[in-house]
């Protein structure tokens, strides 16, 4: 407990109680420390409140509250709305969720689910996490007969704005398939006001510049997992982790999720400290590393474990951390200038000051901003 209070030393009252309330594991020392923090008059529960929304861990915060006194009620009234919605919203996720995989296993389609698919029905408990799409990984041969399958059962590609469905052109469907690691969505309008529409966002690449044969590579490896609600295929516990590791990286360092204040959100941490929690058991970390090693993301990897390990210390061991250490660490404290290339800028701001503070984009808008500009055209390009 000791080493986990030396962690908060820098941060911000409010910020120290949402990572407290936001870790997978408790002890009656740290619940004390908790309500300690509480009852402390110089708590801003405002900022509490923007920043526990902003980085998308209010379910898990919320759960772990319920046990505390002295909670500011329009603070517990809002945070039990929201979970209460998030649980119905899950609900109903998981419903469609079956749905497409039952069609994908019977076609003999080489898939997986990935991220909250899983981690909102097998890691958290209902309600303490949703998401607003479902992302699933597609070999790139099995596309074409992955989107016939999704359009029988209702899916269409385009874009949902103003709550009306825009189709998608032939161009941008194309453009997306040459430019991008996913296709254009796929979407269902749902008759549910608490899920109107499902998205399916499906990856064929792990990044734009992705070699040949990789997305087999780890779509080898697959199973089967089901609990009381849901039936789900995903990759092996350590492609799994190793796909949350280079996901969260390339969204830290990405043009477009800076400018957006998306790059350093705080869930994307959560979840790999709450599925090493989960898994801690039986992950095979020299599988894990042998894996990221032959595809070349050892410091996608190494950047994901480090900054989870500095959020929620005592999630990895440093034995962990060291075999994953590659020998150049620059990189933890840059951002690529422009995506795919090898142009990058260091932030000034350290990790403590940036990680639950939007206002870090700032600092970057004047190395980026005319990468941001040339992402936001190839946006617009690609929902003509």
């Amino acid at each position: 407990m000791k080493d986990i209070i030396n962690s908060l030393e820098g941060y911000k009252l409010h910020e120290k109680l949402i990572l407290l309330c936001s870790r997978a594991d408790q002890s009656a020392e740290m619940d004390e420390y908790i309500q300690n923090l509480i009852l402390n008059p110089m708590v801003n529960w405002d900022m509490f409140l923007g920043v526990l929304l902003n980085n998308r861990v209010n379910g898990v915060v919320y759960n772990k509250l319920t046990k505390f006194k002295e909670i500011p009620k329009y603070i517990e009234y809002y945070l039990k709305t929201i979970y209460n919605e998030q649980a119905k919203k899950v609900e109903r996720h998981i419903q469609e969720i079956q749905v497409v995989n039952k069609v994908l296993k019977e076609a003999d389609i080489h898939y997986a689910f990935l991220k909250g698919a899983y981690m909102n029905t097998f890691v958290y408990k209902l309600g303490e996490r949703s998401s607003n799409d479902t992302d699933i990984m597609v070999l790139p041969e099995d596309l074409n007969k992955c989107g016939k399958i999704l359009d029988d059962i209702g899916y269409k590609q385009g874009d949902m704005k103003d709550g009306e469905f825009k189709a998608a052109s032939r161009s941008s469907i194309l453009f997306a398939k040459i430019n991008t690691y996913e296709v254009i969505p796929y979407i269902k309008k749902i008759e549910d006001s608490h899920f109107p529409y499902h998205v399916l966002d499906i990856n064929f690449k792990l990044s734009n510049d992705e070699k040949k044969g990789i997305s087999n590579r780890i779509l080898d490896t697959v199973q089967d997992v089901e609990n009381e609600n849901c039936s789900l295929r995903i990759m092996s516990n350590e492609n799994f982790l190793l796909y949350l590791c280079i996901h969260l990286y390339r969204e830290a360092t990405m043009v477009l999720k800076i400018m957006f204040s998306n790059d350093l959100t705080l869930y994307k941490f959560m979840d790999v400290h709450f599925f090493i929690n989960s898994r801690k058991d039986c992950l095979n970390w020299d599988v894990m590393y042998n894996e990221a090693k032959a595809l070349k993301r050892i410091a996608e990897v190494y950047y994901t474990l480090f900054y989870t390990e500095e959020l929620y210390p005592g999630t990895i061991t440093e034995e962990i951390l060291q075999k994953f250490k590659p020998e150049n660490t620059d990189f933890l404290n840059e951002y690529k200038g422009r995506d795919n290339t090898n142009e990058t800028y260091k932030w000034g701001a350290g990790f403590k000051e940036r990680v639950l503070n939007s206002d870090r984009k700032f600092e970057a808008m004047q190395n980026i901003s005319e990468e941001y500009n040339r992402y936001k055209d190839l946006l617009v390009k690609l929902k003509d």
